[in-house]
């Protein structure tokens, strides 16, 4: 999205801001929705989630600045697979699972880093950056077998917007955002730097953590401080195929007439909801990154980065630490409610769960998660 477009969508984000503002209005769907609470606790389902939604999706890994340079790494496992990511000599990213073609042993054991290439602890097999085995220990143990092609299973592997995904099955990789990716762009998220990042995990089904990142109506209780700055159950939300932006602003935009399109970025927070699991927010001065990665039917992951804007140097980074902590501390509320919820249900509480108007977003994305389960 160039220059002038980019303008008048920041205007109109801000005017329809400001619109809700004066009329007390919300951004509400068609009608109630109801969801069992087995969705949550049903082992076949769950299953099924991985098979469709995991393993054939293309999967959020990190964001591009973490492999911009040749022998840059960054591992992960994901739906119960450990992968690599590479950036190669020749500056190509590389994806394959974690393990060594020997016995299966994980050859990279660092979360990040960079290297030339990469041995396996287990017996000494080494390999290059693109996954090719360049040398097996003894190897005149190993006559007869067919060695001289092996490398480790390849990944389909791709880079929009800056950031990189990954596919855990064999196949073409894509992901449209449309539009929404054009507003990415538009935001220069590829030129941005990781700064820090960390992992939690957890007693709750991965939808949970969904439910929770997909509306604002908790805002003005579970998180009584952010609700002096942001306003609570006002956020805008749009639609780009599978994936979601909603919008939450500053109570400051209501005293502000007329709204200047300089000021997107100090005045509303924008999340873009990368379907199915990750969420890109944009604060004013940094970005944080979000993605849900279930370890069991009741346990998940929440993997969370911050990136620091293009030229900040490291006299800045005590801001940036600051950011990251007031944002862990916003996380620890949303834990605790996601797994009380996941005690209820997993300890029978059969009352369907409620998405009211304004929580419409969150009954849009248990529709199409349906939909592709049933296509299955």
């Amino acid at each position: 999205m160039e220059g002038q477009a980019m303008e008048r969508e920041a205007l109109n984000i801000l005017e329809r801001m400001a619109d809700n503002f004066r009329r007390h209005g919300h951004d509400m769907g068609d009608a109630v929705s109801a969801r069992s609470p087995d969705r949550y606790t049903d082992p076949a389902r769950y299953a099924a989630e991985i098979a469709t939604v995991f393993r054939e999706m293309p999967q959020f890994v990190c964001h591009v600045s973490q492999l911009r340079a040749p022998g840059s790494f960054v591992t992960a496992t994901i739906a119960g697979t450990p992968i690599v990511v590479t950036r190669d000599d020749a500056g190509s990213l590389n994806a394959f699972v974690n393990a060594c073609v020997h016995r299966g042993a994980q050859v990279v054991r660092e979360p990040c880093g960079r290297r030339g290439d990469f041995l396996c602890p287990f017996h000494g097999w080494a390999y290059d950056l693109a996954g090719k085995l360049t040398h097996v220990t003894d190897r005149e143990s190993f006559a007869g077998a067919t060695l001289d092609d092996a490398r480790m299973s390849p990944l389909p592997v791709i880079e929009k917007h800056g950031l990189v995904f990954v596919r855990l099955t064999p196949g073409p990789i894509d992901i449209d955002l449309g539009t929404m990716g054009e507003q990415l762009d538009s935001f220069g998220l590829a030129d941005h730097e990781f700064f820090c990042d960390g992992a939690v995990v957890n007693d709750y089904n991965w939808k949970l953590a969904i439910d929770g990142s997909l509306e604002t109506y908790h805002l003005n209780y579970l998180h009584p401080a952010a609700a002096r700055t942001f306003t609570g159950n006002a956020s805008l939300f749009d639609f780009y195929g599978d994936h979601t932006r909603f919008i939450t602003a500053r109570r400051s935009l209501a005293k502000l007439e007329p709204v200047d399109p300089a000021l997107l970025r100090r005045e509303v927070m924008i999340t873009f909801a990368i379907f199915p699991t990750t969420f890109v927010t944009t604060p004013h001065d940094h970005v944080l990154i979000q993605t849900i990665r279930p370890l069991s039917v009741g346990r998940s992951e929440m993997v969370m980065s911050l990136l620091k804007p293009p030229g900040a140097g490291p006299e800045t980074d005590d801001h940036w630490r600051k950011s990251w902590e007031m944002n862990q501390l916003v996380q620890i509320d949303d834990f605790a409610i996601w797994e009380s919820i996941q005690r209820a249900y997993a300890g029978g509480f059969d009352q369907p769960a409620l998405f009211g108007r304004y929580e419409h977003a969150i009954a849009r994305y248990h529709d199409r998660l349906d939909a592709m389960l049933e296509r299955r």
